[in-house]
C-alpha cells in the first residue's frame, strides 16, 4: 500500500508578517529608552508625603512605563493608610501621574489590642495600639473586626452584621448634621439601646432608630442651646425626650 504524501502546511506571508511587526513593536516600547519614566506626578495628598506614596507605588525614574503594574501600585498605596481611593495614568512617553483621595476615618472599630479607623465604606484606613488616644472619629462598642488590613474592607466577628447596619446610618447622620469630629463614643451593643457621647462630656440616650430624624433635629437644636461644652445626659428613650445636668 502506497504511502500518503505528508500535505504541505503553508504560512500565509502576510500573518509572518503581522508577527514580526508586533515583536519588533514590543521591543522597541519595552527597551528602547524613549519610554522610560522621567516625571512621577502626585496630587490630592495633604496628610501623606508625596515620597511616601511614590516609595510605596513601587514606580521608579528610569524605569520603562509600560512595565509597571499599576493594580498592584494602587494596592500598595492604599496600604499606606488614609487613602480611599487612587487613580494612576501614564501619559506618553515618559510621566506617570498618580492622583490620590484622601480619606477621614468615621470611626474606630474594636481589633484585638488595637483600633482599627474605618471610612464610611467599611475600608481600614489605619490602625492604632489601644495604648494611644485614637481622636478625630468615635470609638464604637458592640463590634469588633477579626479582620483589617490597610486599604482593604474590615471583616467583622460573626454575628455583628445587624449592629454595623446601626453604625452605617450613625455615622451617615453625624456626617449630615457635621458632628463626626466631636462624637467620641458609640455605643451600638443593643439596638434599641444606643448611646454615643459628644465631646466625652454629653451623654445621649438615642434608644432605638424609631422616630430617626426627629430625634437627631431635637439632638441639633440642644446642641445649638446648651453650647459645645455641655455637659449632662439627653434622654430619647422614652416618648417625651429629656436633659438632666448630670455627668455620667
Amino acid at each position: 500500500m502506497a504511502g500518503r504524501k505528508k500535505k504541505k502546511v503553508r504560512i500565509n506571508p502576510k500573518f509572518l508578517l503581522t508577527v514580526l511587526i508586533l515583536v519588533l513593536s514590543a521591543v522597541i516600547l519595552f527597551v528602547t529608552p524613549l519610554f522610560d519614566i522621567r516625571n512621577i506626578e502626585i496630587s490630592g495628598n495633604e496628610r501623606i508625603a508625596k515620597a511616601e506614596i511614590q516609595i510605596a507605588s513601587g514606580i521608579r525614574k528610569n524605569k520603562n512605563i509600560f512595565a509597571i503594574n499599576k493594580a498592584r501600585a494602587v494596592k500598595d498605596i492604599k496600604a499606606v493608610g488614609y487613602i480611599e481611593d487612587v487613580k494612576i495614568a501614564r501619559r506618553l512617553p515618559g510621566t506617570v501621574v498618580i492622583k490620590v483621595q484622601e480619606a477621614t476615618v468615621a470611626a474606630f472599630l474594636d481589633y484585638g489590642g488595637m483600633h482599627v479607623g474605618i471610612n464610611n465604606e467599611g475600608q481600614a484606613l489605619c490602625r492604632i495600639s489601644k495604648a494611644f488616644p485614637a481622636t478625630g472619629a468615635p470609638i464604637v462598642k458592640g463590634i469588633a473586626a477579626i479582620k483589617a488590613e490597610v486599604g482593604q474592607k474590615v471583616k467583622l466577628r460573626n454575628g455583628h452584621a445587624d449592629e454595623y447596619e446601626v453604625l452605617e446610618k450613625l455615622m451617615e447622620t453625624f456626617e449630615k448634621y457635621g458632628m463626626t469630629q466631636s462624637i467620641t463614643e458609640v455605643d451600638v451593643t443593643k439596638k434599641d439601646d444606643i448611646m454615643f457621647r459628644y465631646n466625652g462630656k454629653l451623654k445621649i440616650e438615642l434608644g432605638g432608630l424609631n422616630d430617626y430624624d426627629l430625634k437627631f433635629n431635637y439632638i441639633e437644636a440642644m446642641l445649638s442651646e446648651l453650647g459645645p461644652d455641655a455637659t449632662g445626659v439627653i434622654n430619647m428613650q422614652a416618648e417625651n425626650y429629656t436633659y438632666r445636668n448630670t455627668i455620667e
